[in-house]
């Protein structure tokens, strides 16, 4: 499999939505292509058996602190080297550690980055006089529900969640307040629907834009 600069197939196609696609599960961005393609079909194939070593290792239900991430790293390394694959390991292993763990009495909860990105976005909606910076780069998996989470980052570690925001407020209102009131529903959105803790949520005003009429 030829893996082109930028990190796309010789059809076109991103290597790091395939990866996302086989990782978190999801539907194909472009079903037809996919269907036709035999550089998608390859690479899928070849990253259903990598990331099949991944969920076997990541089985034992505990709570994976760094050092642990690092030692399930060194493992799947250990694996592929026993029986190589053409795909870029580092282009698959980022997805592992890009969950928060839930440990439960019956079971492990994980949630994807993404998910906790479109609940920021989603709440970002409920303040009309704040809106995604302009010109933000593509945030996390680039959509939700229809919509878009640029300008939304999120990172998860043993500390707990961190979101970084990139907005255009309303001219006029006192950014400071405003700007309080969010991170508060931010951390209360988050909280509510997944139980995680949010240490952080740095918030960057890039610009000020007319009340809209």
């Amino acid at each position: 499999m030829n893996v082109h600069a930028g990190g796309r197939l010789p059809c076109g196609t991103r290597l790091a939505a395939l990866v996302e696609q086989v990782a978190d599960n999801l539907a194909p961005a472009n079903p037809e292509h996919q269907a036709s393609c035999s550089h998608c079909q390859e690479t899928l194939d070849e990253l259903e058996e990598l990331w099949g070593r991944v969920r076997e290792l990541a089985r034992e239900q505990v709570t994976a602190p760094y050092r642990i991430v690092q030692a399930v790293m060194h493992g799947i390394r250990t694996q592929s080297l026993l029986r190589p694959l053409p795909i870029p390991f580092e282009e698959v292993v980022p997805q592992l550690v890009r969950h928060a763990l839930l440990q439960q009495a019956r079971g492990s909860t994980r949630i994807a980055d993404s998910v906790l990105a479109r609940i920021v976005a989603l709440t970002l909606h409920e303040f009309p006089a704040v809106e995604p910076a302009a010109g933000t780069s593509e945030g996390v998996r680039g959509r939700f529900f229809g919509g878009t989470t640029s300008g939304i980052e999120i990172s998860v570690s043993e500390r707990g969640v961190v979101v970084e925001l990139r907005v255009t407020v309303e001219y006029g209102l006192h950014l400071q307040s405003l700007v309080e009131v969010l991170r508060r529903k931010i951390v209360e959105r988050i909280t509510q629907l997944t139980g995680l803790v949010t240490v952080e949520v740095n918030v960057l005003v890039e610009d000020v834009r007319r009340p809209l009429v």
